[in-house]
């Protein structure tokens, strides 16, 4: 009699894990198909919260609001959609198309409250975001925080319905939360000088009195204080009769009063029939003996209004009497003449007493070193002494123009401390050859406050001010920055060229060689420097005129790789004022620049003794020139730094946080 073996129930087992193998490579199938689907909708709303963010914050303004968010978002999330979404997507439309009629939908949808639909919601902080409450309202803007949630897409099963109580299909949702930050310069690009935010953009300089650059101030640079005067009343005295002069005008109030002592700021001035030849304006107001004058802010675009002014103590409202503003209009090469008429500001009361500065002590230079070439691998308020207007001229020749009336150029010294420093000058010095060690920001002015150039000190500062006082990270969110009355020549030319200890200089080849077309390096006291020139970064037909517009300006007018020059920097701005005040300034923003001489109709001055942006005397920079330009125009990146969203700066960058 034959045995009986196991072979027939091993073929049942084989058919039975065949089956279940088959099961799991369907079922295999199927959630990948799931995963899949989940990641192109993942893509989707990436895309889509990243490209509306464009439209963050979301608050109470015309183009930002809950609606017009909405809007951009479903408009992406149609562009992008995908299979299986029942209203983003349509599968007879041509890829990238817009049905009007299917955006209205997924808008509707997304403000819906039902999250399988799709849903978007507004945070304040990328924390509130996170746990999903508060939200932040439309009333309560601005908004900076954006969760995006896209529409539901349905997944059909193929294989899996074999399974016992599953359904034929799933669905797939995924979502994106976007915030919009305020792009900062980094701060090894901030050069340790401070610009009048009534400069406007164009060639500006800073001489220094240790380059012999400028006239070094005076004792009588600071006003003295007239004695009590009794209110003025009737006709003003006989204007000053400045020369030259050309036809333009000067246009606003004819008769401001304000009061000896008191802070002012005065607004409504204007300038009309400026001749072409003319690219910047500014307002000089002579003192009532017409012995002096205060310097306030210049714009670049002739004809129109002038930035608003602010008298203080240490300027106009510190002499009793009738100023006489005249609009001051001066070409490229520093040439300048007054406007026919002028305006006056009638300073009434009591002046405080103060005491005057201490000026600068001026260095003396040692010879000059020879520059050659190489071969490359690849408005600030300033008050200026000077003689009494007359019938041909009140202005002294030593009073540089650069930005119409500016007293020894256009920036100031900044004096930023540095962790590893503690020796203010040659803090400096490292500041210019590599930048500052922490993080500076604008302050912004609650809106109660009246926008004044004083952060104050002790226990008297401004709101939120926060005084550059320390170095390092302990430094970072400074927002108020203290200037020097003088420039430092021999610690810029260490901080450009020579270098400072470990620290190569700014402009050191090897922190950047040449790589602009047609220029090489150049060798300057022993050392190879960088030649590189702004024009060579300049895209298309664009011109130097184009981005020292105050409109129009783009980030396709420049190229990406201008920032890697190391003549690339950027200059904190600050309320025009008078050069002599040392205390804190609260930063109202940062415009970007780029060390040369050019102007809109020169190229670089390569000429003995200059080295394309710094005028050289011996060891020190005589002048250092920069040519300052539109923030617009910079490209941004995503290295670019960045902070919580400020409304005051209107650089931004959306970034995807979630």
């Amino acid at each position: 009699m034959r045995s009986r073996d196991e072979s027939g129930a091993t073929a049942i087992v084989v058919g039975v894990l065949a089956l279940l193998l088959f099961m799991m490579a369907g079922l295999v199938v199927d959630l990948g198909n799931a995963w899949a689907r989940g990641r192109t909708v993942q893509k989707q709303v990436d895309l889509s919260a990243v490209s509306a963010g464009a439209s963050l914050p979301m608050g109470p303004r015309a183009g930002h609001t809950k609606a017009d968010v909405a809007r951009q978002v479903a408009e992406y999330l149609v562009r992008n959609g995908t299979v299986g979404q029942e209203h983003a997507f349509d599968a007879d439309a041509t890829p990238g198309s817009l049905d009007t009629g299917v955006v209205s939908q997924v808008e509707a949808d997304l403000l819906d409250g039902d999250p399988r639909n799709g849903d978007l919601h507004f945070y304040k902080t990328r924390a509130h975001a996170t746990a999903g409450t508060p939200e932040c309202l439309e009333a309560d803007g601005p908004c900076p925080v954006m969760t995006v949630v896209a529409p539901a897409a349905r997944v059909g099963f193929g294989f899996a319905t074999v399974f016992e109580d599953v359904d034929g299909s799933t669905t797939v949702q995924r979502r994106a939360t976007v915030e919009i930050r305020t792009s900062l310069p980094r701060k090894e690009d901030m050069l340790p000088f401070w610009l009048p935010s009534g400069c406007g953009y164009g060639p500006t300089h800073a001489d220094t009195t240790n380059g012999h650059g400028g006239p070094a101030p005076s004792s009588a640079w600071t006003l003295p204080r007239g004695a009590v005067a009794p209110d003025l009343v009737g006709a003003p005295a006989a204007a000053p009769t400045p020369e030259p002069t050309a036809d333009h005008r000067v246009g606003g109030t004819a008769l401001n009063t304000v009061v000896a002592g008191s802070v002012r700021t005065l607004s409504g001035y204007s300038v009309t029939g400026v001749p072409p030849q003319y690219k910047k304006v500014s307002l000089r107001a002579f003192a009532p003996d017409g012995t002096r004058y205060v310097d306030f802010s210049a714009q670049t675009d002739g004809d129109g209004a002038l930035p608003a002014i602010q008298l203080g103590p240490n300027d106009v409202t510190g002499t009793t009497g009738d100023w006489y503003l005249f609009a001051v209009a001066a070409k490229d090469n520093g040439q300048f003449a007054y406007s026919a008429n002028s305006l006056v500001i009638r300073v009434t009361g009591t002046p405080p007493v103060t005491s005057s500065p201490t000026p600068t002590a001026i260095p003396t230079p040692t010879p000059t070193p020879s520059v050659t070439t190489s071969s490359s691998p690849t408005a600030s308020a300033t008050v200026t002494t000077t003689p009494a207007p007359t019938a041909t001229t009140t202005t002294p020749a030593s009073v540089d123009n650069g930005c119409v009336g500016q007293d020894r150029g256009n920036f100031g010294q900044l004096e930023s401390p540095r962790a590893d420093e503690s020796n203010a000058q040659r803090a400096f010095a490292r500041n210019v050859a590599a930048g500052l060690d922490h993080q500076l920001r604008t302050y912004t002015f609650p809106p109660t406050l009246a926008e004044t150039k004083d952060c104050g000190s002790g226990a008297s500062t401004l709101p939120g001010a926060r005084l550059d006082t320390q170095g390092g990270a302990a430094g970072d969110g400074a927002n108020c920055i203290r200037g020097d009355t003088g420039n430092d020549g021999p610690k810029t030319y260490d901080g450009l060229v020579a270098g400072v200890d470990t620290l190569r200089g700014r402009l050191d080849a090897a922190n950047g060689t040449t790589t602009c077309a047609g220029r090489s390096n150049l060798t300057v006291g022993g050392r190879l420097v960088n030649n590189d020139s702004l024009r060579c970064f300049l895209r298309g037909s664009t011109t130097l005129a184009d981005i020292a517009s105050d409109t129009g300006v783009t980030d396709a007018m420049l190229d990406e790789s201008i920032k890697r020059s190391p003549r690339f920097v950027y200059l904190p701005v600050v309320y025009p004022n008078d050069r002599a005040q040392k205390g804190y300034q609260p930063i109202r923003g940062f415009v970007p620049g780029f060390v040369t001489e050019e102007t809109v109709t020169a190229g670089p001055n390569d000429a003995s003794g200059h080295v394309n942006g710094l005028e050289i005397n011996g060891n020190s920079v005589k002048v250092l020139h920069v040519f300052t330009f539109n923030p617009a125009a910079v490209p941004t990146t995503e290295t670019d730094e960045t902070v919580s969203y400020d409304a005051a700066v209107e650089d931004t960058i959306v970034r995807l946080v979630g």
